[in-house]
């Protein structure tokens, strides 16, 4: 797992799959291009504190210490990061 950036290339071709499973975007030739549910999803959290990328992975670098320490089950991480979102996309 890359600690410091935003996920390992694996996790970005899922990240990648999702969004085109979701319709957010599409492909165009060789170009992936936002659709227009993409484009009003990032206008929408454009600015806010969950859009944030050192914060995103500052949640990914927590979930993995707290998982992989044993704080943790993963279950209670990903139960911790639902709330942490949840509270971050509120006060935005």
């Amino acid at each position: 797992m890359d600690r410091s950036g935003l996920g390992t290339v694996s996790t970005r071709t899922n990240i990648i799959r999702t969004l085109l499973e979701r319709k957010y975007i599409r492909y165009s030739g060789k170009y992936v291009i936002p659709t227009p549910k993409g484009l009003f999803f990032y206008e929408t959290v454009r600015g806010m504190k969950v859009a944030d990328t050192s914060l995103t992975s500052g949640w990914e670098a927590e979930l993995y210490y707290a998982t992989g320490t044993g704080r943790f089950s993963k279950e209670q991480g990903v139960q911790a990061f639902n709330a942490v979102l949840l509270f971050s996309w509120e006060i935005g």
